[in-house]
């Protein structure tokens, strides 16, 4: 019993760290300029500082939300930033 409890915790762990490197590989190809370090690669701490960026640039700008959802999309960054250039 305490085989199979094992193995099930192992399985689960194994799971969550491939869908969090999934969603990781997902922000990367929407955001390539999270690289800071261009190895293309994106690091967990790449990521962070990218969203925590990216969160202030919206607190900042809510006029960025364009659809009025209350999140900034990626078309609504991309956009709103081309403008402020």
């Amino acid at each position: 019993m305490k085989k199979l409890i094992f193995i099930l915790i192992s399985m689960t762990t194994i799971l969550s760290v491939s869908a969090d490197e999934a969603w990781k590989d997902k922000y990367f190809k929407m955001y390539p300029e999270a690289d800071t370090d261009t190895n293309g690669e994106l690091s967990w701490p790449e990521y962070k500082v990218h969203k925590q960026m990216k969160d202030e640039y919206f607190k900042k700008n809510p006029d960025a939300d364009t659809n009025k959802d209350g999140k900034m999309g990626l078309q609504e960054y991309r956009k709103h930033k081309k403008t402020k250039k």
